[in-house]
């Protein structure tokens, strides 16, 4: 065993005394030894002896031209509050974040400028409208004295009114002009909610919304309506349905 060990030492040795010994020639330069060290600012890349490393827009470096970190010279674009896109920590296009406060408006979905809700209060519609009144007839029987109700959000306007165990509610959007408008579309919509069936819930397939008048200016609404509903059992007609609200 001591023979073996000391056979194994010479051994380790002679390879030490072979690698020291190597002309500088044979030896691996720095930029190709496939690690980071001297100077270098990536993997055998970089600093004054080594070639400029490959651009990389996601180093979270100031490098290789870039104008910001990660943007700009070879990398796209650097977010400007002039460029006509929303982007960086931009909120709106061009404005918000880094950029200058992006005017309150009635639609971007934010509590800004005057408004005491999303998209609602202030100079935008009020957020809790008044329902001034409420009537309809469902299957040939009119709602009595119905429980009115109206709610504005994210720039839509619900109106409903219940009676006898049914609700019937109109959804539009809070700045829609006069005219005719079909149910269902895209931001009109109507159903019915009948305690009585199974499932209670009828959902409009067809019909109309005619807003007869939108003061603006006065915050006043007022339109008609019609239309026929769906539960997936059976179906209710919703008729001579009429509204007034005040915001």
């Amino acid at each position: 065993m001591r023979k073996i060990t000391s056979l194994f030492s010479v051994f380790a040795l002679g390879m030490f005394l072979l690698v020291s010994c190597q002309p500088e020639a044979n030896k691996i330069p720095p930029c190709f030894n496939g690690v980071q060290d001297g100077n270098e600012t990536g993997v055998d890349c970089g600093g004054d002896e080594c070639a400029p490393c490959p651009a990389s827009c996601s180093d979270g470096i100031l490098n290789q031209g870039e104008q910001q970190i990660d943007c700009g010279g070879p990398c796209p674009l650097c977010p400007t509050c002039n460029d006509g896109i929303q982007n960086g920590l931009e909120t709106g296009v061009d404005c918000g974040g880094n950029c200058p406060p992006c005017p309150a408006s009635c639609t971007d979905q934010i509590i800004n400028g005057t408004e005491t809700g999303v998209d609602c209060g202030g100079t935008c519609v009020a957020c809790n409208p008044q329902v001034l009144s409420f009537a309809a007839t469902v299957d040939g029987s009119p709602l009595v004295s119905p429980t009115t109700n109206s709610t504005i959000a994210v720039g839509v306007m619900n109106i409903s009114g219940t009676a006898s165990g049914m609700q019937i509610s109109i959804t539009f959007a809070a700045d829609i002009d006069p005219g005719t408008y079909a149910i269902p579309t895209s931001g009109v919509a109507a159903t019915l909610n009948n305690s009585s069936a199974s499932p209670s819930l009828f959902t409009a397939t067809a019909g109309a919304v005619v807003i007869v008048s939108h003061n603006k200016a006065a915050k006043t609404l007022s339109g008609t309506f019609n239309f026929t509903a769906d539960n997936g059992a059976e179906t209710a007609e919703v008729t001579a349905g009429s509204f007034s609200v005040s915001y």
